[in-house]
């Protein structure tokens, strides 16, 4: 578990102390327990569950995308926590999605948490293909040789002229996406489970952001 504070200074310890901590952390160990039980799948694109929560995140200046699924607050919420969640070696960013949406939901944090769930995937996949919508175009990148390539943080596969990106990267990028779009954070919290928690942990030391 990697939680990075993003509160001012100054509202820092105030703001902490208003937010139920053990709530969060109970929230994380829920999805955790979940995902020790429960059985992976593989990713499939079009997304089989949760195709209202698929987004493309643009990466490289549009050029390419990262498959995620994502819950964002409803319109007039500021939400206080980001919670990136990385799947483990099965790619099922759907199963991990719905474990820590509804473990959120079970604690009432719809209105407080954002989540984003990337999938690292290893076969081609379209953003139009992946959103259902004709308005997003782009090539989604992949991982295909093993999974070691994106725990690791190795680059992607090459296509053409495009040289991949790392996987460290794309978290990093990620976590700029939700600073960006989500200007009241006080928290971003990176989470994962197995593969996910290895690369997570190896994320925190070689990154900058970490």
């Amino acid at each position: 578990l990697k939680i990075r504070n993003t509160a001012p200074a100054g509202q820092s310890r105030r703001r902490r102390a208003a937010m139920d901590r053990s709530m969060l952390q109970r929230l994380v160990a829920g999805v955790s327990l979940a995902t020790f039980c429960t059985r992976s799948s593989a990713i499939s694109c079009p997304p089989l569950a949760y195709q209202d929560a698929a987004v493309a995140v643009e990466l490289a200046d549009g050029r390419v995308f990262i498959p995620v699924f994502r819950h964002e607050p409803p319109k007039g919420k500021t939400p206080r926590t980001a919670i990136i969640g990385l799947h483990g070696a099965g790619r099922n960013g759907d199963n991990y999605f719905g474990w820590i949406t509804n473990a959120m939901k079970n604690h009432g944090l719809e209105d407080d948490v954002v989540v984003i769930v990337p999938v690292f995937a290893d076969t081609d996949c379209e953003a139009a293909v992946w959103t259902g919508s004709d308005k997003y175009s782009g090539e989604g990148i992949k991982w295909s040789h093993s999974t070691r390539q994106w725990v690791f943080g190795q680059k992607s596969d090459e296509s053409g002229d495009w040289k991949g990106i790392t996987s460290y990267q794309v978290i990093d990028d990620l976590v700029q996406y939700v600073e960006v779009h989500y200007k009241g954070l006080e928290k971003i919290v990176i989470t994962g489970f197995s593969a996910g928690a290895q690369m997570g942990n190896r994320w925190s030391i070689f990154s900058p952001q970490g």
